[in-house]
């Protein structure tokens, strides 16, 4: 072939070559705009949901620390009181093996000033009775409050736990729908 021919073979070919490319459809530089105005777009959006998120979940969290510490204090108060009843428990028992004794004591006593004296400490004792006896029921009455308190403070942090389990499942199936969603757009 000549040079001319083949001159004249190869602008055919730049002007066939540049005119597909022409024809081909070029990205504008708008639309490369808008693609990442969109994609900005939905970051600011995913960090403001993770911001948010993030924000719930601390106040869950502080919430779930606060509830455990009112679990604690009520539980603690409860095992006060169980630990008064069984003092009282004790002490109430020894009474009334005193008092027993001192009956006996004083139904076999027959000196008259003797059996005086062991009356009047036989009645000190039996009020001392009566008193540890009602000091005990008072002590059962705050048992029943204290375990009525424990029960309801308990109750406020399983809603809490649950709370927290419903918060993490919602954030499971939203990591699980983004995933999904970038593996589609890949």
């Amino acid at each position: 072939m000549s040079r001319r021919r083949l001159l004249f073979m190869s602008c055919i070919g730049l002007a066939l070559v540049g005119g597909i490319t022409l024809s081909q459809p070029v990205p504008t530089e708008s639309a490369t705009l808008q693609s990442l105005l969109s994609e900005v777009r939905q970051l600011r959006q995913a960090l403001q949901m993770t911001t948010v998120v993030a924000q719930r979940t601390q106040v869950t969290l502080y919430r779930l620390q606060i509830q455990g510490q009112a679990v604690a204090r009520a539980t603690q108060r409860l095992d006060d009181v169980r630990s008064k009843i069984g003092d009282a428990e004790f002490a109430k028992k020894r009474l009334v093996g005193l008092v027993e004794d001192m009956e006996n004591l004083q139904s076999h006593t027959e000196d008259p000033r003797e059996r005086i004296n062991r009356e009047l400490d036989l009645r000190r004792e039996k009020k001392e009775l009566e008193w540890r006896s009602s000091a005990e029921q008072q002590l059962r009455t705050t048992e029943s409050e204290a375990l009525a308190q424990v029960q309801a403070e308990q109750a406020k942090l399983s809603e809490l736990q649950d709370g927290l389990d419903r918060l993490d499942k919602s954030l499971e199936n939203v990591s699980q729908t983004r995933n999904s969603d970038l593996s589609a757009n890949k």
